[in-house]
This record gives C-alpha cells, structure tokens and sequence, in this order.
C-alpha cells in the first residue's frame, strides 16, 4: 500500500476517533459503564426470557446511555439511537404478540384464512 494513503487513511481514523471521545468520552470510560450496567441486565430474573432483539436493543440503549454519562451529555445523536432502539423493540414485541395471537386462531379455527380475518 502506498505509504501517502496509509497516513492519509490513519489521520482519518484518527480524526473519526478524536471525534467520537469528544462526543461520548473515552472509550474505556464508556466500556466500563456499559459493562456496569449490562451486568445488572444479565443478573436479573427476566434476561434469560428475553428474545435476542431484545436483549440487544436494551444493551444497545445501555451503550447510548453510558457514552451520554461519560461524554456530551446533549449530544443528540445519542437520544435519537436510544428512541430508535425502543421503537425496534417496540415493533418486536409487537410482532411476538401478533403471531402469538394468529397461532392461538389458527389451533382454535384451522379452517379460517386468518389474513382475510384481519383485513376485515
């Protein structure tokens, strides 16, 4: 690799990096508070109910939480990613629901086009 685009590419990383702890502060700060507190996730009694896109939109959240305690506590970013989480979570949960309740009608009703059932 041409050692003019190597220095070029590493002062972006650089410049990306110096960026991001000004925003949410040192990555080690933040590591250790996102750790702290996904700890507390994995010890209660509900983590282990959890479907996969759930654990990983509170953890997420987690992330967005601890660089906003470790960093720029107004930087918007953060709480846009953390509303989007939630709403992911939201239409989760939702979908769960939804195809709880079609296979609750379909072992109840075997013969109805539940996609009809709904349009109606």
């Amino acid at each position: 690799m041409d050692t003019t685009k190597q220095k070029n590419e590493n002062s972006i990383v650089e410049e990306v990096l110096n960026t991001r702890e000004k925003n949410y502060g040192p990555f080690r700060d933040v590591a250790k508070t996102t750790q702290s507190l996904k700890k507390i996730f994995y010890e209660s009694k509900n983590w282990r109910h959890l479907s996969d896109a759930h654990k990983e939109a509170l953890e997420m959240i987690a992330n967005k939480i601890a660089r906003m305690l470790n960093g720029n506590h107004k930087y918007m970013d953060n709480i846009v990613d953390i509303m989007g989480y939630a709403i992911l979570l939201k239409v989760d949960i939702e979908a769960e629901e939804f195809n709880r309740v079609k296979q609750n009608i379909s072992a109840q009703m075997p013969n109805v086009n539940i996609p009809q059932l709904i349009k109606s």
